[in-house]
């Protein structure tokens, strides 16, 4: 790598805004209720689960540590993703949906009766780890709904902040992500050379500064991968699009989905070392931060196949 690029990928490399955290987590808990399942046999009213779901949801939000999706945004979403969950969620597709839109945690569970008394049971699920906590309420009849759910909220509530640190995953520190990648390039005496394009919009606007690209190219700099500013000069070219779009509304938050789509091409043979895709979410206070964060994430997932791609390209 000559003098010039070298100072590029420096400059490159020092200016970019990094997409981990290294400060311990404090934001709002992103918190999704969903109906609950009940029991045939229960002889409840035909919307009881929906009516403990929006119980929940009014108590849940008064909880300052939480951020709790609105129910109307939540079921659109569930609509347009062809998908009916209730409280027979399971870990798979509460990831799914949480991969969407940034919803952390998800609140599903079922009523049931035994004897005479209604059991509430809930579960908390982590969406991205699928650690399940589970909490019950009992109730002596639908006069008492109202308590039972505010006592269930309760517990709720406590749970995910007592088990915060096992619900959520935290983002990985700069070094750990560059740091498990660098057996892939190990015993590379040159590593060849890229160039990277990958214009991203958020639907309607065009963004200056691709976030996704940023990720791949921090990546790929960090390990030692010299980076050129023209394709005709590189060894492998990497292309793509992103697309973010507005989610649901997050209690204070903006939620949005990104969909990364990226191609690795060895300039030299022609042939084509990578097409891959990734779709994940975010949220933030600001939509258009809650887009660049989410196209963010899918950039620093894509990044290690690129790396693969690249190293590896008959693999």
């Amino acid at each position: 790598m000559n003098k010039l690029r070298l100072l590029l990928s420096i400059a490159l490399l020092a200016s970019l805004q990094p997409a981990f955290s290294e400060e311990p987590d404090k934001r709002q808990i992103a918190v999704a209720v969903l109906d609950f399942a009940v029991d045939p046999d229960a002889n409840l009213p035909a919307t009881f689960g929906a009516d403990i779901a929006q119980l929940l949801n009014v108590d849940l939000s008064g909880e300052g540590e939480l951020a709790v999706v609105e129910r109307i945004s939540l079921q659109r979403l569930l609509e347009e993703q062809s998908m009916g969950l209730s409280g027979t969620v399971n870990t798979e597709t509460a990831a799914q949906l949480g991969k969407l839109t940034g919803v952390e945690v998800f609140v599903a569970g079922r009523a049931f009766k035994v004897g005479r008394d209604t059991f509430l049971v809930a579960r908390v699920i982590g969406a991205e780890n699928g650690r399940v906590f589970g909490m019950r309420e009992s109730m002596k009849n639908l006069d008492h709904v109202s308590d039972s759910a505010e006592s269930l909220a309760a517990k709720i509530a406590s749970t995910l902040k007592k088990e915060r640190a096992q619900l959520l995953v935290p983002p990985p520190t700069k070094d750990a992500h560059i740091e498990s990648l660098r057996d892939l390039v190990k015993g590379h005496d040159s590593l060849p050379s890229f160039y990277i394009s990958i214009p991203e919009e958020h639907i309607g606007r065009a963004i200056p500064d691709p976030a996704a690209e940023t990720e791949i190219a921090r990546t790929l700099i960090a390990l030692g991968f010299p980076m050129v500013q023209s394709s005709s000069q590189a060894d492998f070219v990497v292309t793509g699009e992103g697309f973010s779009e507005f989610a649901m509304t997050i209690g204070p938050l903006r939620s949005c989905r990104a969909r990364l789509e990226v191609k690795v091409v060895d300039r030299e043979t022609g042939k084509v070392v990578l097409m891959d895709r990734e779709t994940t979410g975010a949220a933030d206070s600001a939509e258009h931060i809650a887009g660049k964060n989410a196209l963010q994430k899918a950039g620093l997932k894509v990044s290690e196949r690129v790396v693969k791609a690249i190293v590896q390209p008959e693999a």
